[in-house]
Protein backbone atom coordinates (compact mmCIF):
# COMPACT_ATOMS: atom_id res chain seq x y z
CA UNK A 1 0.00 0.00 0.00
CA UNK A 2 1.52 3.30 -1.09
CA UNK A 3 1.95 6.14 1.39
CA UNK A 4 0.23 9.54 0.97
CA UNK A 5 2.54 12.03 -0.79
CA UNK A 6 3.40 13.96 2.39
CA UNK A 7 4.29 10.76 4.25
CA UNK A 8 6.37 9.50 1.34
CA UNK A 9 8.33 12.77 1.39
CA UNK A 10 8.88 12.35 5.14
CA UNK A 11 10.21 8.85 4.48
CA UNK A 12 12.58 10.15 1.80
CA UNK A 13 13.89 12.85 4.15
CA UNK A 14 14.58 10.28 6.87
CA UNK A 15 16.34 8.09 4.33
CA UNK A 16 18.53 11.00 3.19
CA UNK A 17 19.26 12.64 6.55
CA UNK A 18 19.04 9.81 9.05
CA UNK A 19 17.08 9.96 12.33
CA UNK A 20 15.45 13.36 12.94
CA UNK A 21 13.54 14.91 15.80
CA UNK A 22 9.91 15.73 15.09
CA UNK A 23 10.58 19.52 14.85
CA UNK A 24 13.56 18.86 12.54
CA UNK A 25 11.47 16.66 10.25
CA UNK A 26 8.58 19.15 10.25
CA UNK A 27 10.98 21.96 9.26
CA UNK A 28 12.55 19.91 6.45
CA UNK A 29 9.08 19.03 5.17
CA UNK A 30 8.15 22.72 5.02
CA UNK A 31 11.35 23.41 3.08
CA UNK A 32 10.18 20.93 0.43
CA UNK A 33 6.72 22.48 0.27
CA UNK A 34 5.07 19.70 2.27
CA UNK A 35 3.30 20.02 5.61
CA UNK A 36 2.49 17.48 8.33
CA UNK A 37 1.38 18.57 11.80
CA UNK A 38 3.91 17.63 14.52
CA UNK A 39 1.27 15.67 16.43
CA UNK A 40 0.66 13.62 13.29
CA UNK A 41 4.40 13.06 12.83
CA UNK A 42 4.57 11.62 16.34
CA UNK A 43 1.90 9.10 15.33
CA UNK A 44 3.68 7.88 12.19
CA UNK A 45 5.34 4.83 13.84
CA UNK A 46 1.91 3.73 15.10
CA UNK A 47 0.05 4.53 11.87
CA UNK A 48 2.68 3.07 9.52
CA UNK A 49 4.95 0.74 11.54
CA UNK A 50 6.38 -0.83 8.38
CA UNK A 51 7.62 2.56 7.18
CA UNK A 52 8.48 4.52 10.34
CA UNK A 53 9.83 3.84 13.80
CA UNK A 54 11.13 5.88 16.72
CA UNK A 55 14.39 5.62 18.65
CA UNK A 56 14.63 5.63 22.47
CA UNK A 57 15.55 9.33 22.35
CA UNK A 58 12.33 10.12 20.45
CA UNK A 59 13.85 10.72 17.02
CA UNK A 60 12.01 9.34 14.02
CA UNK A 61 13.77 6.98 11.64
CA UNK A 62 13.11 4.14 9.21
CA UNK A 63 12.85 0.54 10.43
CA UNK A 64 15.78 -0.52 8.24
CA UNK A 65 17.88 2.60 8.87
CA UNK A 66 18.57 2.81 12.59
CA UNK A 67 21.19 5.31 13.78
CA UNK A 68 23.35 6.99 11.16
CA UNK A 69 27.00 7.48 11.97
CA UNK A 70 27.71 11.23 11.49
CA UNK A 71 31.36 10.40 10.71
CA UNK A 72 30.38 8.16 7.80
CA UNK A 73 31.15 10.03 4.57
CA UNK A 74 30.81 7.05 2.27
CA UNK A 75 27.71 8.39 0.49
CA UNK A 76 28.39 8.54 -3.22
CA UNK A 77 28.32 11.92 -4.91
CA UNK A 78 25.91 12.34 -7.83
CA UNK A 79 27.51 11.82 -11.23
CA UNK A 80 29.13 14.86 -12.79
CA UNK A 81 26.80 16.85 -14.98
CA UNK A 82 23.58 15.30 -13.66
CA UNK A 83 21.82 18.65 -14.01
CA UNK A 84 22.25 18.51 -17.78
CA UNK A 85 20.47 15.18 -18.07
CA UNK A 86 17.80 15.61 -15.39
CA UNK A 87 14.48 15.44 -17.22
CA UNK A 88 11.87 18.09 -16.60
CA UNK A 89 9.05 16.75 -14.40
CA UNK A 90 5.48 16.54 -15.60
CA UNK A 91 4.03 20.08 -15.54
CA UNK A 92 0.99 20.87 -13.42
CA UNK A 93 -1.80 22.88 -15.06
CA UNK A 94 -2.25 26.23 -13.35
CA UNK A 95 -5.97 25.44 -13.23
CA UNK A 96 -5.11 22.71 -10.74
CA UNK A 97 -3.47 25.07 -8.23
CA UNK A 98 -5.63 26.59 -5.49
CA UNK A 99 -4.27 29.84 -4.02
CA UNK A 100 -5.64 30.36 -0.50
CA UNK A 101 -5.45 33.05 2.18
CA UNK A 102 -6.97 33.25 5.64
CA UNK A 103 -7.60 36.12 8.03
CA UNK A 104 -7.51 35.65 11.79
CA UNK A 105 -7.89 37.64 15.00
CA UNK A 106 -4.12 37.40 15.59
CA UNK A 107 -1.00 35.32 15.08
CA UNK A 108 -1.41 32.81 17.92
CA UNK A 109 -2.26 29.35 16.60
CA UNK A 110 -3.71 28.35 19.97
CA UNK A 111 -5.62 31.46 21.11
CA UNK A 112 -6.74 33.33 18.01
CA UNK A 113 -9.67 32.53 15.75
CA UNK A 114 -10.40 32.24 12.04
CA UNK A 115 -12.39 35.19 10.65
CA UNK A 116 -12.25 34.91 6.84
CA UNK A 117 -11.20 32.48 4.11
CA UNK A 118 -10.61 33.24 0.45
CA UNK A 119 -9.23 31.24 -2.43
CA UNK A 120 -8.71 31.62 -6.15
CA UNK A 121 -7.90 29.22 -8.97
CA UNK A 122 -4.44 30.12 -10.29
CA UNK A 123 -5.45 29.34 -13.87
CA UNK A 124 -8.97 30.62 -14.45
CA UNK A 125 -9.22 32.96 -11.43
CA UNK A 126 -12.49 31.46 -10.22
CA UNK A 127 -12.75 32.47 -6.58
CA UNK A 128 -14.65 32.00 -3.35
CA UNK A 129 -14.64 33.92 -0.08
CA UNK A 130 -16.62 33.70 3.15
CA UNK A 131 -16.59 35.10 6.67
CA UNK A 132 -16.18 32.88 9.73
CA UNK A 133 -17.71 33.44 13.18
CA UNK A 134 -20.05 36.16 14.48
CA UNK A 135 -23.13 34.47 13.08
CA UNK A 136 -21.45 33.56 9.79
CA UNK A 137 -19.80 30.26 8.85
CA UNK A 138 -18.63 28.15 11.80
CA UNK A 139 -14.95 27.23 11.97
CA UNK A 140 -15.81 23.54 11.63
CA UNK A 141 -17.91 24.21 8.53
CA UNK A 142 -15.14 26.42 7.11
CA UNK A 143 -12.61 23.61 7.53
CA UNK A 144 -14.96 21.23 5.71
CA UNK A 145 -15.34 23.68 2.81
CA UNK A 146 -11.57 24.16 2.56
CA UNK A 147 -10.96 20.40 2.63
CA UNK A 148 -13.58 19.93 -0.09
CA UNK A 149 -11.89 22.57 -2.28
CA UNK A 150 -8.51 20.87 -1.76
CA UNK A 151 -9.88 17.58 -3.11
CA UNK A 152 -10.16 18.96 -6.64
CA UNK A 153 -6.69 20.58 -6.63
CA UNK A 154 -3.26 19.20 -7.52
CA UNK A 155 -1.47 21.68 -5.23
CA UNK A 156 -2.22 24.50 -2.81
CA UNK A 157 -0.39 27.84 -2.87
CA UNK A 158 -0.14 30.93 -0.69
CA UNK A 159 2.21 33.43 0.90
CA UNK A 160 4.01 31.84 3.87
CA UNK A 161 1.27 29.24 3.70
CA UNK A 162 3.32 26.44 5.24
CA UNK A 163 4.43 28.60 8.15
CA UNK A 164 1.07 30.10 9.16
CA UNK A 165 -2.10 29.37 7.16
CA UNK A 166 -1.91 25.57 7.14
CA UNK A 167 -0.56 25.22 10.71
CA UNK A 168 -3.33 27.58 11.90
CA UNK A 169 -6.06 25.57 10.17
CA UNK A 170 -4.59 22.31 11.47
CA UNK A 171 -4.54 23.64 15.04
CA UNK A 172 -8.17 24.78 14.81
CA UNK A 173 -9.11 21.31 13.56
CA UNK A 174 -7.24 19.73 16.48
CA UNK A 175 -9.03 21.96 18.97
CA UNK A 176 -12.40 21.04 17.46
CA UNK A 177 -11.55 17.35 17.23
CA UNK A 178 -12.18 17.21 13.48
CA UNK A 179 -10.01 15.75 10.73
CA UNK A 180 -8.06 18.16 8.53
CA UNK A 181 -5.06 16.70 6.74
CA UNK A 182 -3.29 18.47 3.89
CA UNK A 183 -2.07 15.82 1.46
CA UNK A 184 -1.40 18.29 -1.35
CA UNK A 185 2.00 19.68 -2.34
CA UNK A 186 2.44 23.20 -0.93
CA UNK A 187 3.67 26.08 -3.10
CA UNK A 188 4.92 29.10 -1.15
CA UNK A 189 5.11 32.48 -2.92
CA UNK A 190 7.93 33.49 -0.56
CA UNK A 191 10.04 30.57 -1.78
CA UNK A 192 9.33 31.36 -5.44
CA UNK A 193 10.36 34.99 -4.91
CA UNK A 194 13.72 33.85 -3.47
CA UNK A 195 14.31 31.57 -6.46
CA UNK A 196 13.39 34.14 -9.10
CA UNK A 197 14.45 37.44 -7.50
CA UNK A 198 17.06 36.73 -4.78
CA UNK A 199 18.03 40.39 -4.44
CA UNK A 200 14.71 41.54 -2.97
CA UNK A 201 14.81 42.82 0.61
CA UNK A 202 11.06 43.01 1.33
CA UNK A 203 9.28 39.70 0.77
CA UNK A 204 6.08 40.51 2.62
CA UNK A 205 2.99 40.29 0.44
CA UNK A 206 2.76 44.08 0.40
CA UNK A 207 6.45 44.41 -0.44
CA UNK A 208 6.20 41.96 -3.33
CA UNK A 209 3.06 43.69 -4.60
CA UNK A 210 4.81 47.07 -4.60
CA UNK A 211 7.91 45.69 -6.30
CA UNK A 212 5.92 44.02 -9.09
CA UNK A 213 3.30 46.80 -9.30
CA UNK A 214 0.36 44.60 -8.36
CA UNK A 215 -2.45 46.68 -6.90
CA UNK A 216 -3.77 45.71 -3.47
CA UNK A 217 -7.36 46.93 -3.30
CA UNK A 218 -8.06 45.67 0.24
CA UNK A 219 -4.95 44.52 2.12
CA UNK A 220 -5.71 41.86 4.75
CA UNK A 221 -8.90 40.86 2.98
CA UNK A 222 -8.64 37.11 2.34
CA UNK A 223 -9.94 37.18 -1.23
CA UNK A 224 -7.92 40.24 -2.26
CA UNK A 225 -4.76 38.77 -0.74
CA UNK A 226 -5.38 35.47 -2.55
CA UNK A 227 -5.89 37.32 -5.85
CA UNK A 228 -2.73 39.38 -5.30
CA UNK A 229 -0.79 36.21 -4.46
CA UNK A 230 -2.03 34.52 -7.64
CA UNK A 231 -1.05 37.52 -9.77
CA UNK A 232 2.41 37.63 -8.18
CA UNK A 233 2.93 33.92 -8.84
CA UNK A 234 2.05 34.48 -12.50
CA UNK A 235 4.38 37.46 -12.84
CA UNK A 236 7.29 35.69 -11.17
CA UNK A 237 6.85 32.58 -13.32
CA UNK A 238 6.58 34.71 -16.46
CA UNK A 239 9.77 36.57 -15.52
CA UNK A 240 11.85 33.39 -15.67
CA UNK A 241 14.11 33.01 -18.70
CA UNK A 242 14.35 29.22 -19.08
CA UNK A 243 17.37 29.37 -21.41
CA UNK A 244 19.45 31.31 -18.88
CA UNK A 245 22.22 28.90 -17.74
CA UNK A 246 21.86 29.93 -14.09
CA UNK A 247 18.14 29.28 -14.14
CA UNK A 248 18.65 25.97 -15.96
CA UNK A 249 20.71 24.70 -13.03
CA UNK A 250 18.18 26.07 -10.50
CA UNK A 251 15.27 24.37 -12.27
CA UNK A 252 17.06 21.04 -12.36
CA UNK A 253 18.02 21.32 -8.70
CA UNK A 254 14.32 21.78 -7.94
CA UNK A 255 13.55 18.68 -9.98
CA UNK A 256 16.37 16.70 -8.37
CA UNK A 257 15.01 17.54 -4.93
CA UNK A 258 11.43 16.85 -6.08
CA UNK A 259 10.38 20.28 -4.78
CA UNK A 260 6.83 21.23 -5.80
CA UNK A 261 7.75 24.40 -7.71
CA UNK A 262 9.58 22.23 -10.28
CA UNK A 263 6.17 21.32 -11.73
CA UNK A 264 5.29 24.96 -12.54
CA UNK A 265 8.57 26.69 -13.41
CA UNK A 266 9.70 26.59 -17.06
CA UNK A 267 12.57 24.34 -18.13
CA UNK A 268 15.01 25.25 -20.89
Amino acid sequence: MSLPPNYETARQLLHEHGPLTVPELAARLRDTGRFIDEDRLLQLPELHPEDFTSLPDGRLTLPDLGVVDPEDDSTEDPPAGWWHTQLAPDPWPREGVLVIDIETTGLSLERDQLTQVGWVNLGNRESECFAVGDGEESTESALERIADAFRSAVAVAGHNIGHFDLPFLTEKARQLGVSFEVELPVLDLHTLSVLVDPGLTDRTLGGLARNYEVEQLSPHDALDDALVTAELIDRLLNQIEPDDPNWAVTARLLAKGELPWCHLVPFG
